[in-house]
């Protein structure tokens, strides 16, 4: 499970993490940022994580800082740092390990400043009889919640945007989870093959065999992403370098991936857009509008961020924006 937002204003140094409130809450309860993506449980909910699996807190900050996190280490649940990024934000797994009554209150702190509070308690695995998300053609519209079928990651948070995305990308057979537990590791960069697997299995463009025609000097027919690199080439969605290579383990920048995402959806480009870090006459300034048209990149309100590597989660919410705003 995941709950992740945004880092924003400089002014305000520690954002949100995972937050839920009790209605015990004190009433002296510090004020702080509503995440612009908070789209979990109200705060009168209390957060409920089945036995076994994994629930990601993040806090983030424009300066370079270092949030600890405080609580929720019981017999019941144990929480870790992950990562913690130059720019201060942060990272840490709550694992449920038992089943428990007790309610688990987890914060950071950051000085004096406190985040709110995510109560947490752990209760009995879920039902696995539940069904997995049904099958989804590119036609068919997204599906509005996925409460009625099992969450296909133990690692994403079914009510958040980056759940909702991953399940429908899941369905549409765009992304799977990693061994041994299937987990979606969406802070994971995409790399260019992939990319171009995901655009294709969303669009449902088959993806055929070499059948001896291989365009890229770096890209042999033995290799698991050469249909679908063979097939996207052939449609011109990707393209290769000058040298004859196409460098399928290279990390897919925003806009490179954007500029896919244009071909394989035949977007119109030279949109309208307010983004302050694309210069005119940039290669890349003709998709910066799509992404503005669909609020592919939420977060992203005055930047762009051009060449900034795009993680598993980044994609799959920029897909599934496309898909659930398409007319």
């Amino acid at each position: 499970m995941q709950i992740r937002f945004p880092p924003q204003s400089i002014v305000r140094l520690l954002l949100p993490v995972a937050l839920v409130m009790t209605t015990t809450a004190l009433a002296l309860e510090p004020t702080f940022y509503e995440p612009m993506q908070f789209t979990g449980p109200t705060r009168s909910s209390l957060f409920r994580l089945p036995v076994g699996e994994t629930v990601v807190l993040t806090a983030g900050a424009q300066e370079t800082l270092h949030p600890i996190l405080h609580g929720g280490d019981t017999d019941a649940i144990r929480c870790s740092p992950v990562v913690a990024t130059e720019l201060g934000s942060a990272r840490w797994e709550c694992r449920a390990l038992q089943e428990s009554s007790q309610r688990n209150e987890v914060y950071f702190t950051v000085g004096d400043r406190k985040s709110r509070i995510l109560v947490i308690q752990t209760e009995s695995a879920p039902d696995r009889t539940l069904p997995l998300p049904p099958p989804a053609l590119f036609p068919d519209p997204v599906l509005t919640t996925i409460a009625s079928f099992r969450n296909p990651f133990p690692d994403t948070v079914p009510w958040s945007l980056a759940g909702r995305a991953a399940a429908e990308l899941f369905r549409r057979n765009a992304l799977n989870g990693f061994p041994p537990d299937g987990a979606f590791r969406g802070t994971l960069p995409v790399n260019r093959a992939e990319a171009a697997k995901i655009l294709l299995s969303i669009r449902n463009i088959e993806a055929t065999n070499a059948n001896g025609r291989i365009p890229f000097s770096d890209v042999s027919s033995d290799q698991w992403f050469a249909p679908y690199v063979i097939a996207a080439a052939d449609r011109g969605i990707i393209v290769g370098y000058g040298d004859g290579t196409f460098r399928p383990g290279n990390v897919v920048s925003t806009a490179e991936f954007l500029a896919m995402m244009s071909r394989t959806f035949a977007l119109p480009t030279d949109g309208p857009h307010s983004y302050t870090d694309v210069p005119e006459g940039s290669w890349f300034a003709a998709y910066a509008g799509i992404a503005r048209e669909y609020g592919l990149f939420p977060g992203r309100t005055s930047e762009f961020l051009p060449h900034q590597p795009l993680t598993r989660e980044e994609a799959a919410i920029a897909v599934f924006r496309y898909l659930e705003r398409r007319e």
